[in-house]
């Protein structure tokens, strides 16, 4: 059966979603959710049947919210694409942290607790120290420390993503670091205050 809005073309559909019509999302997701269920499993081929759908439903009600500020001019499906992309860069951040941001603390502290023997209790709570650890951080010191170590940017490429000195990236990861090696040393889980 056809969907009644069907005959809507995409730039009207926007500008009624933009005005809050909520009923036309559905319409939007037929239209393009394919296309966008796609482009994320070619982003993040590991990702499951279910993370896929979860991300993609993220991506529409990202594409609701930012209705109003949609481009008459562009291509609608370029816009939901790059949406997804974005979506799908946070997602990898995401899930590559455990193991990429882990692993190198593992290496650097030559940690044991966390070798193959060890047990399943001791290797979640190592996890769940390093995951609070991490999260008590101030936002941009998180930023910095993924974008170095889970995406390997040069001080360089991190200052320019975001509009910063080169000087105050190397003080932000120097600073997350030492916050890092203190709460997962400490057992605590006390992160620097943000100084700008």
């Amino acid at each position: 059966m056809a969907s009644p809005n069907a005959e809507v073309d995409d730039q009207e559909l926007m500008a009624r979603l933009a005005k809050g019509e909520v009923s036309l999302l559905g319409e939007l997701y037929l239209r393009y959710g394919k296309s966008v269920q796609r482009r994320l499993t070619c982003f993040v081929p590991a990702i499951s049947l279910d993370e896929t759908e979860d991300l993609c439903q993220e991506v529409f009600i990202s594409a609701y919210r930012a209705a109003p500020r949609y481009k008459e001019s562009g291509k609608l499906t370029s816009w939901l694409l790059a949406i997804a992309a974005k979506k799908a860069r946070a997602f990898k951040r995401k899930s590559f942290l455990r193991r990429h941001l882990l692993g190198r603390y593992k290496d650097q502290r030559k940690v044991d607790t966390i070798a193959p023997e060890a047990s399943v209790e001791s290797q979640i709570g190592l996890r769940q120290q390093f995951e609070q650890a991490f999260f008590s951080l101030a936002p941009s010191y998180r930023e910095v420390l993924l974008m170095s170590a889970v995406e390997e940017m040069s001080g360089e490429e991190i200052a320019e993503s975001l509009g910063i000195r080169v000087g105050a990236v190397w003080t932000k990861l120097h600073r997350a670091r030492r916050a890092m090696r203190a709460a997962m040393d400490a057992d605590s889980v006390k992160g620097p205050k943000e100084t700008e």
